[in-house]
């Protein structure tokens, strides 16, 4: 085992069993708004609402992140103005407005 894996390995276990329980959870209570939310496809939507409890440990402590950043110049532009006091910038970033 790496030294980054072993001093990330807890952290992002946990991090990913509780990203994958919130979205199955979220997909199984309202899946069109959970698949635009975590930027899902259907197939994807389907594989993770499919996983067993095994199966979410099993990717949890695979030491790969499940989750992947949907960030462009525009979005991460929004979210520094959000940061800077700007509360619409939130939902330009979320609805993709320009900048």
């Amino acid at each position: 085992m790496s030294v980054a894996h072993s001093q990330a390995g807890p952290d992002l276990e946990k991090l990913n069993s509780h990203f994958l329980m919130v979205a199955q959870k979220q997909l199984s209570t309202d899946p069109i708004t959970a698949k635009h939310n975590l930027g899902l496809d259907d197939a994807t939507a389907d594989f993770i609402r499919q996983l067993s409890p095994l199966d979410v440990h099993t990717l949890a402590e695979s030491g790969v992140s499940a989750i992947k950043f949907r960030f462009d110049e525009a979005s991460i532009s929004h979210l520094k103005n959000y940061i800077a006091g700007d509360k619409f910038a939130i939902t330009q970033a979320v609805l993709g407005l320009g900048v």
